[in-house]
């Protein structure tokens, strides 16, 4: 289930055309959860 998530969000995150295609309600789930500003950071903001 874990592994589940992460990788959906990675589609999310860098293919979400696909993940729209290929499970439009797991997508929709997270731009409900997360928003549309939810993306990748640059990892040195503090």
């Amino acid at each position: 289930m874990t592994e589940d998530f992460s990788n959906n969000v990675e589609y999310f995150l860098f293919e979400p055309q696909v993940l729209h295609r290929k499970t439009p309600k797991v997508y929709d789930w997270i731009k409900a959860k997360f928003g549309d500003n939810f993306k990748l950071g640059r990892g040195d903001q503090k």
